[in-house]
């Protein structure tokens, strides 16, 4: 059996052999914190720790499968089926399933994806009469996660709001957490919030589970909220045997309630607490490194640290100003054909972003050069409609109070079922505070419900009754019965297109999915199936192994690395992205999005910005990122491109803030004519003093009354220049610099 100490460095072997006590591993990118946590997990296993002992949390459950496997191959595959390796949220719905009714819910409660959360929080409006026009579902959806990431109930949050749109969120809110208990259902936030509440309910429970778990392990430190945090301390407030391993440089996920003062704070919250940093890099080359360091010591919210990386020197880091966003996309396919013929396997490629809108132009672009990729995060394969359909029933079968499934799968595949009559059965489930499902069975007692329609509702209602035979057997049992029962895979055939063609052969892969889960996890039946799928993330289902460049925000990139990694739309306004860039701390987690992207490299990167990129049929001027000014120029190879294209409209960026996913931005432009030559950007350096230099053409600058703007124009000289800026809010705008004050943004 292979020793967890072989090959490790000092600073790795000392943090797998720390015994007793919390423990804080401060790992740089690329220092091999997961095999450091996976041989420490091995470690105490073989000096005679129980593995049921051991609970191990990661973030994604790709990350939590490698653990798995990598700790079966160091102790044995026996250890695996007693050991909690999980999710934060799998784990806690491991607890919830335990403990449900402590906690106000079903031991088959359901778990609400994004789809179906956005379907409760329309119903409410609806039940309300909130206007969706002046109330967009998606917002408030995300304003509630937003309170909950926050530990703010409905009633905290209503007390606390201060205007007419959070008060109509506040009554959206508490009709919403009623609609979920009623349905029996949980949302992701809820399974965090539900194990404080368990915790801090049951002082009994609580026990329980911290003498169980004697250590505890939580990677990804950095990414924990306030849910997650309180319920690591509760755990290991007792033995204090506490593993957090983590990066302050790296934590990007503030916009979903992830607080870096969690792993910040560390040694004040366990006194005493053992503090071991990782600075040695395997992934990346010595120019990639030090491009990477330099730009992220420009933070102050951090742990200092030297990283460095035995793979001295290496190609450097290009840099590359094109035209627009057609050239840029043609210029990183090239690049990639050029890499590819020279042996970088495709599937070793990557180019990310820091908006899904940037990928259109590149996926024109790989197609013209018949160059194969995936898209992580496109339409995920569990929320295709046939899946969902097929998951509907699955969930129904086992929470029959989940009525958000019935009303998607009550007349699909079709069968007479229309929307008069749905609505007649809602209005009779709401008047004798039923589920939907008891509303269908007992539909002959509504007199409104003609004897035809009754017996279409009746004969789905005797599907639903064969399918709850099934609800105890496996996973592949469950699908099988679902599509024979509704005859589904018929419906399907009615579309001879190759998109019908398509979804049946999705339907056949969530039948393998479910008989692979059977083989994996033969306790787990359906209800366990079900709890997986609904946990699965968009990297989850990334397949490294397919010979594809690999197309994916920055965000989702977090974690994976590739031989050759492209960064595109590296400039003002886009990366760092406007909306998050007014406030320090806003800028600080833009620069930690880029050093994740950086540190993504292990050979070669390219970064690159355009003097002009169009939106929605419309141009706008572009100025490259304050953060190439910030690398290390002598890690940096600078390229320009020699086309220069001049649009005969210019526009400027306007972002909606309607999402709280900061991957999805919507972006809306307002024109302006460009009489102005041409600005080329030859080269890069340190940014100068804010003196009159610093404005230029492109700059981005924030002025104390209008706002964010960009400079359209310079005119005048020594002190009496004149700067013609269109601001976002306040339109086109003519200023003395000597007197406006101006800051670059």
């Amino acid at each position: 059996m292979p020793d967890p100490l072989a090959n490790l460095t000092e600073a790795q072997t000392a943090a797998v052999l720390h015994r007793g006590g919390p423990l804080l591993v401060v790992a740089g990118a690329g220092s091999g914190k997961t095999r450091v946590v996976t041989c420490r997990v091995a470690k105490l296993v073989l000096d005679g720790v129980p593995p049921w002992a051991i609970l191990a949390i990661t973030f994604t459950n790709k990350a939590a499968n490698e653990m798995r496997e990598r700790v079966a191959a160091l102790t044995d595959a026996a250890t695996l089926g007693q050991m909690r390796v999980s999710t934060f949220h799998s784990f806690c719905a491991w607890l919830l399933r335990r403990h449900a009714e402590e906690v106000g819910l079903t031991r088959d409660f359901s778990i609400y994806d994004e789809a179906d959360q956005l379907s409760v929080v329309k119903s409410v409006m609806s039940e309300k009469g909130i206007d969706p026009a002046s109330f967009k579902p998606g917002m408030i959806h995300s304003m509630i996660s937003r309170a909950k990431n926050e530990m703010k109930g409905p009633e905290a949050y209503d007390e606390d709001a201060y205007d007419i749109y959070e008060r109509t969120v506040a009554r959206v809110y508490r009709g919403y957490q009623a609609l979920l208990k009623v349905q029996n259902a949980v949302d992701f936030d809820d399974l965090l919030l539900k194990v404080v509440e368990l915790f801090e309910k049951s002082g009994t429970t609580l026990e329980k589970y911290r003498k169980r778990f004697q250590h505890v392990l939580m990677d990804e430190y950095q990414d924990t909220n306030a849910a997650q945090y309180r319920i690591a301390r509760a755990l290991a407030s007792g033995h204090r045997n506490i593993c957090a391993t983590g990066d302050p440089d790296q934590s990007i996920y503030s916009w979903r309630g992830a607080d870096i003062r969690n792993i910040l704070s560390f040694e004040e919250d366990f006194p005493g607490a053992t503090v071991i940093k990782l600075e040695e890099n395997f992934r990346s080359t010595g120019h990639i490194l030090a491009a990477a360091d330099m730009l992220i010591k420009n933070n102050t919210m951090r742990k200092e640290r030297d990283l460095f990386t035995s793979k001295s020197g290496g190609e450097p880091v290009v840099v590359c100003a094109l035209s627009d966003e057609q050239e840029e996309a043609t210029y990183v396919a090239a690049e990639i054909a050029r890499a590819s013929g020279e042996g970088v396997p495709l599937r070793d490629i990557a180019v990310m972003y820091r908006v899904n809108a940037l990928s259109r132009s590149l996926e024109e672009a790989m197609r013209a050069a018949g160059i194969a990729y995936n898209i992580v995060g496109s339409v995920e394969f569990y929320r295709r409609k046939e899946i969902k359909d097929i998951l509907a029933y699955m969930k129904l079968m086992t929470n029959p109070l989940d009525d958000v499934s019935f009303g998607r799968i009550i007349n699909v595949p079709a069968r007479g079922i229309g929307l008069r009559t749905i609505e007649r059965l809602k209005a009779f489930a709401s008047l004798n505070s039923v589920p939907m499902v008891e509303s269908a069975l007992r539909v002959k007692k509504i007199k409104e419900i003609r004897p035809p329609a009754a017996a279409k509702v009746q004969r789905f209602t005797a599907i639903m009754q064969r399918l709850k035979k099934h609800v105890d057997g496996s996973a592949a049992d469950a699908v099988r019965a679902v599509l024979e029962e509704t005859n589904y895979l018929a419906f399907l055939d009615r579309d001879k297109s190759e998109e019908g063609l398509q979804r049946r052969e999705n339907v056949g892969a969530l039948v393998s999915a479910a008989f692979e889960f059977d083989q994996l996890d033969e306790e787990g039946g359906l209800r366990g199936f079900l709890e997986q799928v609904a946990l699965v993330s968009d990297v989850d289902s990334w397949d490294d192994a397919e010979e594809r460049v690999t197309l994916l925000t920055l965000h989702s990139a977090k974690g994976l690395e590739f031989r050759t990694a492209f960064i595109v739309g590296v400039e003002e306004s886009l990366f760092p992205h406007v909306r998050s860039s007014e406030t320090l701390a806003g800028l600080e987690e833009e620069r930690r999005l880029a050093y994740v992207g950086i540190t993504r490299a292990e050979e070669k990167l390219y970064l690159c910005y355009t003097h002009f990129r169009t939106q929605f049929g419309r141009t706008m001027r572009c100025a490259p990122s304050r953060f190439l000014a910030e690398l290390d120029p002598s890690a940096c190879e600078f390229r320009v491109s020699r086309t220069q294209r001049t649009p005969s409209r210019l526009a400027t960026l306007d972002f909606d803030d309607d999402d709280d996913d900061p991957d999805d931005i919507e972006v809306s432009l307002e024109l302006e004519d460009l009489d102005e030559p041409v600005i080329e950007y030859d080269e890069i350096g340190p940014d100068s003093p804010l003196d009159y230099s610093a404005f230029r053409a492109g700059v981005i600058v924030k002025h104390s009354r209008f706002g964010v703007g960009q400079i359209l124009e310079l005119s005048g000289s020594g002190s009496d220049i004149r700067a013609r800026i269109l601001f976002q809010r306040y339109g086109e705008k003519s200023l003395m610099l000597k007197y406006a004050n101006l800051r670059k943004a």
